[in-house]
This record gives structure tokens, C-alpha cells and sequence, in this order.
């Protein structure tokens, strides 16, 4: 028998929340409590699990703590190898997610190098907004991530987005002096702007992320790059419209890949963390 609608949503909610909130150690922790959870819940925990442990069967322990409901701060002791690690900072699509689980994803960083903090917007209004709950605007946002985190006690800041998250995390590696930033397939929010309309904010222009304020001196400049599947045209012509109104960003192909969902492409065929050693870790960058 099917649940009661009410019953079906609280199932729901509880899932979306493992998705989007647990690192890797949390969702194996409440895996060996299993018996506690509703059949429908086991049923896709046991799919999550097995997911996470085909990337690695060590699993990777990270401490969260909830800044606000759609701002989580991911960190772990630092290794001999990295005494000071790197801040890596992303920006979700619409999803709320980096098109993967949030275990999964976390399972893939390479933790000696970084620590996370994962962002995301309900509003889906391309973080033109903020994000509900922790700062009205971008800028706010950044403040309040500077105001929460000792950004000192690391090496440098690395920003990572998919998707509508882009050009918020593009525009915030340059006011957070940003190591590095990297895009995956964005999306201007002046392309998506009857989108923005139509979830109730006609009063947005889509340049509202425009001329941010640095809020942190770079040491050395911003690089920033767009990543996008090489086949996948949208995405490439989404990525012109960016270089427009952003020239200083650089564009990169990745192959004969069609898919807009890149890092979940690239996780499913257990390409993930290849990418990130070439793209995102410090030892790689000049």
C-alpha cells in the first residue's frame, strides 16, 4: 500500500534532505541505523550507499555545520601533505545540488586539499537574490561567508559551480581574490531573465551581480574558466554570451561530451576526481 500524500512528502523531504545535506560519513552513520527509517527511505539510502562506495570504500569524514538551511560548511583535519588547505566554495543550479549527491560529490574532492562550503538557491533566481535565509544579496552573502569562516587560516579560495550557480561564482572569485574559478556549463542570468519574471521577480534586470565589491585582495589575478561538454552547443553559446559581458574568463572544451550535466557525467564513469586534480587542485595550478 502507497502512503498517505502527507506521509509520501515527509518521505520526500527526507530524502531530498540526505541528498542535499550529508557528507559521507553521516549517510553511512545513519545507514548502519537503517531499520529507523520508512522502507522508501532504505530503499534509496541503499542506492546512495552503493554509489558512494563504488567511488571508494574508504569513505571520506567530514564535519558539517549548518551556517544557514541552504549553506553548509564541509571541513576536515588538515594532512602533513596540506597544512593549510584550500576553501573551496560552490555555487548550485537549480537542482540545489552539484548534479550529484551532496556524499557523492564530497566523496570525490580531494579532502587533503579542501574544504567545502556548498550554496544553494531556492528561489532559482541565479543567486540575483542571495540565498534565502543568509544575505538578500550576493554581496551579503560573500560578507556573511567572510563573517562565518576564518578565510585566513587558508592557502587561497577556489570557487566551483554548475549550471544557473555560474556567473554567481565567477563574480564571487573576483570579490573574494579567488585562486581560481571554474564554471561549469553557466548561464548569464540575462539570458534566463523571462525565467526570472516568471517566478516572481519582474523587477530583476539579470546584472545585478554586476561591479560586486572586492572584499578580499587577490594575491595574484582571478583566473576564471568556463567548462563546458564540447557537443553540446547550448552550452557553448551560453558560454560566448558570458565571455561578453565577462571577457577575462577563459573558455575550455571538454572533448565530444554532450551532456550539461558535466560532474555528473564525469562521476558516473569515475572521471571526477581526474578532473579535479587537472582543473581545481593546488599542486596542479602555475
Amino acid at each position: 500500500m502507497s502512503p498517505e500524500p502527507s506521509k509520501r512528502s515527509d518521505i520526500l523531504k527526507r530524502i531530498i534532505h540526505i541528498d542535499d545535506h550529508f557528507s559521507p560519513n553521516e549517510l553511512m552513520t545513519l545507514w548502519q541505523a537503517i531499520e529507523q527509517e520508512h522502507p522508501l527511505v532504505k530503499q534509496h539510502l541503499q542506492q546512495t550507499v552503493s554509489a558512494v562506495t563504488a567511488l571508494s570504500t574508504v569513505i571520506k569524514h567530514y564535519e558539517r555545520t549548518v551556517l544557514a538551511e541552504h549553506v553548509m560548511l564541509y571541513t576536515s583535519p588538515p594532512q602533513p601533505s596540506h597544512p593549510r588547505k584550500s576553501l573551496l566554495l560552490c555555487f548550485s543550479g537549480h537542482g540545489g545540488r552539484m548534479t550529484m549527491t551532496t556524499p557523492m560529490f564530497l566523496q570525490c574532492v580531494p579532502q587533503a586539499q579542501f574544504d567545502v562550503v556548498m550554496l544553494r538557491d531556492p528561489a532559482k533566481l541565479y543567486y540575483l537574490t542571495g540565498v534565502a535565509g543568509y544575505g538578500s544579496s550576493l554581496t551579503d552573502v560573500l560578507k556573511h561567508l567572510v563573517r562565518d569562516i576564518d578565510f585566513d587560516s587558508y592557502a587561497d579560495v577556489r570557487c566551483l559551480s554548475t549550471s544557473a550557480g555560474g556567473t554567481a561564482a565567477i563574480v564571487a572569485g573576483m570579490a573574494l581574490g579567488a585562486k581560481r574559478t571554474i564554471a561549469i556549463a553557466p548561464m548569464h542570468p540575462t539570458d534566463e531573465i523571462k525565467k526570472v519574471a516568471e517566478r516572481g521577480r519582474p523587477d530583476l534586470t539579470g546584472m545585478e551581480l554586476a561591479n560586486l565589491p572586492v572584499l578580499r585582495t587577490a594575491q595574484a589575478p582571478v583566473d576564471s574558466m568556463v567548462v563546458f561538454g564540447g557537443k553540446n552547443a547550448l552550452d557553448k553559446e551560453r558560454a560566448l554570451r558570458m565571455k561578453a559581458h565577462m571577457p577575462g574568463i577563459r573558455l575550455a572544451t571538454m572533448g565530444d561530451i554532450e551532456d550539461h550535466m558535466l560532474l555528473r557525467f564525469l562521476v558516473l564513469r569515475n572521471q571526477l576526481p581526474k578532473f579535479f586534480e587537472a582543473y581545481l587542485c593546488p599542486d596542479h595550478l602555475s
